[in-house]
């Protein structure tokens, strides 16, 4: 049996003077870097059962895995096989479900706390979290270590600079107290961050985690990671891809691309009638209001529903479901260029996890029509001589 191997010594981050962190991941390698929230027998594609996170865990473990704190990614280069494991959002379930793997299987695991709700119950719409005494006894372990998800796990793209910092200071101050050392990794609450977000951070933090779109990321204050569940074989393939860099080793990261969303002026045809949508189009694609499709769709085969829950900060389809007006909805076409911000809320259809490229303008959701057609199974099509775009709920969905 091939072992994986644990680092004796872990870096301890608070350690690093701000500022002096690579700002680059300028090794060959980019180790697999796998997220996690809840375990135990949950249907919802955010649990991974007990039972798999063993299996996967021994596979790590008798085939030669070496498990990194975030702070060690910079010595992936010295491992055959470097792989680095998240759990998001600091669950009850790490502890009494995960933590007996870890231990029995000597995994090193990174936790992202969301400080406020530390201790929280079990109650309807929330997963209880860990507890003061749960949260010492995984540090101490030496194979746990505690990093920030904010104190509110409110979207920091939605923020003042000033609450940003607030955020910030309230939850490195609580982990600090409980683990003894203040953490300068972040996980951006849903993954949102934009610019201005990404300034304050590398005032405070060395490493910044993503969720789950796909990619390479090689900015230590970007890296992305893809959500595992109980699939077996998708699992195997998160821990053997090979990341893509996405600018040069060395290359300074410079700031995020400016996206720009510029109205969208085609005809579209909805099942033959004409229908004038509020739309933009963003890097050559076409991206609908969400509400405005659903609305379109409402009394078709391929009607949805849409629902929003604040809380979680998740939106909600649900195929065949009636949709309901909230007002607001086929307002006209957008006017003039926008600046469209990547949405950073999870995404369910008929209680799956998706992962969708799209984006807020004006505080409302748009969503790539070809998408939304591939996840409802309607037709799509373009008619370039016509400018058209025909939408037809009597055909199902046929990729470009």
């Amino acid at each position: 049996m091939i072992l994986a191997t644990v680092l004796a010594v872990p870096v301890n981050a608070s350690e690093l003077a701000a500022g002096t962190a690579p700002a680059y991941l300028e090794t060959e390698k980019r180790p697999a870097i796998l997220m996690y929230h809840a375990f135990g027998d949950d249907e919802r594609d955010t649990f991974v059962a007990t039972s798999v996170f063993e299996e996967q865990m021994k596979y790590l473990s008798e085939n030669g895995y070496t498990y990194l704190f975030p702070e060690e990614i910079h010595d992936s280069d010295a491992h055959e096989k470097p792989i680095l494991i998240t759990f998001d959002d600091g669950y009850r379930c790490n502890y009494t479900e995960a933590f007996p793997i870890l231990l029995k299987y000597n995994v090193k695991v990174a936790i992202f706390l969301i400080t406020d709700r530390i201790g929280e119950p079990d109650t309807p719409g929330r997963i209880a979290k860990l507890t003061k005494e749960q949260i010492a006894e995984m540090s101490d372990s030496g194979l746990v270590q505690f990093y920030s998800h904010m104190h509110s796990h409110r979207n920091l793209v939605t923020l003042t600079a000033e609450e940003i910092r607030e955020e910030i200071e309230m939850s490195n101050a609580i982990i600090q107290e409980l683990t003894g050392r203040t953490p300068r990794v972040i996980c951006y609450p849903g993954g949102g961050y934009n610019d201005e977000v990404l300034d304050i951070m590398r005032e405070h933090f060395d490493i910044g985690f993503a969720t789950t779109m796909p990619g390479g990321e090689r900015n230590m204050l970007q890296l992305t990671r893809p959500l595992v569940t109980n699939d077996m074989e998708e699992f195997k393939k998160h821990i053997t891809v090979t990341y893509p860099e996405i600018r040069p080793p060395g290359q300074d990261s410079g700031p995020m691309p400016t996206l720009a969303a510029t109205p969208a002026f085609h005809t579209v045809l909805v099942n033959g009638e004409e229908t004038v949508f509020d739309a933009y189009t963003i890097n050559g694609n076409n991206y609908f209001k969400l509400r405005d499709l659903a609305y379109a769709l409402n009394g078709t085969e391929k009607q949805f529903e849409v629902n929003w829950d604040a809380a979680s900060n998740t939106i909600f389809l649900v195929s065949g479901e009636c949709y309901t007006v909230i007002g607001g909805e086929m307002a006209g076409k957008g006017a003039g260029n926008k600046t469209p911000v990547p949405i950073a809320a999870k995404i369910y259809i008929d209680g799956r996890i998706m992962q969708f490229n799209a984006y807020n303008i004006d505080g409302n959701n748009y969503f790539k029509l070809r998408d939304i057609g591939q996840a409802f199974d309607f037709g799509v099509s373009w008619d370039g001589a016509k400018n058209t775009i025909t939408i037809d709920t009597g055909k199902g969905y046929i990729a470009e």
